[in-house]
């Protein structure tokens, strides 16, 4: 059950437009948005709970939104990402599974395939923000790696053929985050490293990433951050920024950091609210004044001894202006996930937000 709080930004409906259970396991980790069917209308992969083997669930877009009948996807593992890794115009959905050290590669097609296309060895589990470093029109990902020792950063590219079984590009100097982020506009995606102390950026062009560091900002919210969100051009500016999220003095803390022509030059503390966990993601343009929404969930709020409510709030672009929001009122967690798309294909952001069980909600755009 949920309750609308307010109401300010068009296409912000006072109810969501649809209720729907997710199919598959209880507990929901993660899920990713792309279009894996190349029919036009975005859709919606969930996890299988870490279990390698175990199948993903696809939700399909369709003229009326989300079907509600999940699809059965050949795969395993989590930290799922959809990204067109082989350039044929239908996503592809990658997943890890840490104990395996393995990344599962679903192709996308019409029709779907009945065993992963790939699985290639990594060092790692968490796949960071995916993006198109060399500009060949094939996506590239970026996969957070432990060799026991030191964290780091490896990168596979796409190719026709999909991901290069070992990385083009790595890093193992104790990088916490990395992800990709057109950060100087040139239309290059850039590989953004987080650390304790600093971001440093790596530039992209025809030739690839820079091998040397291109562009250092100080952090100046020390062990603050511990999960890289969504990238968008936020402040409408040309530039993409990027939104990192943290837990410190029992709070959840997000942070936009603003990209520009050398690199991050600004880190905006978002407002907080109650709980030591958020997530966030960003919603294109929703309300076509040329910058990004911001969708945060929270599913801590209203923390009890017996249940966390959970809450969604959407903030406009560029003025970071509070757009309303949803409040649970069980046991929920409302807010746990929320990922965003065009789910019923008439070009405006729709979004979908779920707890910790498998009942959603779905809000389609104006």
């Amino acid at each position: 059950m949920f309750v609308w709080l307010s109401t300010a930004l068009a296409g912000f409906t006072p109810a969501p437009d649809q209720v729907l259970t997710l199919p598959g396991p209880q507990f929901v980790e993660f899920m990713a948005v792309g279009d894996v069917n190349g029919d036009g209308y975005d859709d919606v992969v969930r996890d299988s709970q870490w279990e390698p083997g175990s199948p993903y669930y696809l939700m399909l877009g369709s003229p009326n939104g989300l079907l509600p009948n999940g699809i059965l996807l050949p795969g395993g593992g989590a930290f799922l990402r959809a990204l067109d890794v082989n350039g044929d115009g239908y996503d592809d959905v990658v997943g890890t599974h840490w104990g395996l050290r393995q990344l599962f590669v679903l192709h996308g097609a019409a029709t779907l395939p009945s065993a992963p296309s790939a699985i290639i060895g990594v060092d790692g589990a968490n796949t960071g923000l995916p993006g198109d470093f060399d500009g060949d029109g094939y996506d590239d990902l970026p996969v957070e790696t432990w060799d026991g020792v030191v964290s780091g950063v490896e990168v596979f590219f796409g190719s026709p053929a999909g991901l290069g079984t070992s990385p083009g590009f790595s890093m193992h100097d104790g990088v916490a985050l990395a992800g990709a982020c057109d950060v100087n506009g040139d239309g290059y995606d850039d590989l953004a490293r987080i650390y304790d102390d600093r971001i440093e950026v790596n530039a992209g062009s025809a030739l690839g990433l820079d091998a040397t560091t291109t562009w250092t900002f100080a952090w100046p919210y020390r062990g603050s951050h511990s999960w890289l969100f969504d990238r968008g051009d936020i402040d409408g500016d040309g530039y993409e920024d990027l939104l990192v999220g943290g837990a410190r003095g029992g709070r959840g803390e997000e942070f936009l950091l603003l990209g520009g022509p050398n690199g991050f030059h600004a880190a905006v503390l978002l407002p907080r609210l109650m709980g030591a966990f958020t997530r966030l993601t960003v919603l294109p343009d929703r309300d076509g004044d040329g910058d990004d929404e911001v969708l945060r969930g929270s599913p801590d709020w209203g923390h009890t001894y017996a249940q966390d409510h959970g809450r969604v709030d959407l903030f406009e672009g560029g003025t970071g202006t509070y757009a309303g929001g949803y409040a649970g009122t069980g046991q929920d967690g409302m807010g746990f996930l929320v990922v965003a798309g065009d789910f019923d294909g008439d070009g405006s952001s729709d979004w979908l937000a779920t707890g910790r069980w498998p009942e959603a909600m779905v809000d389609y755009g104006p």
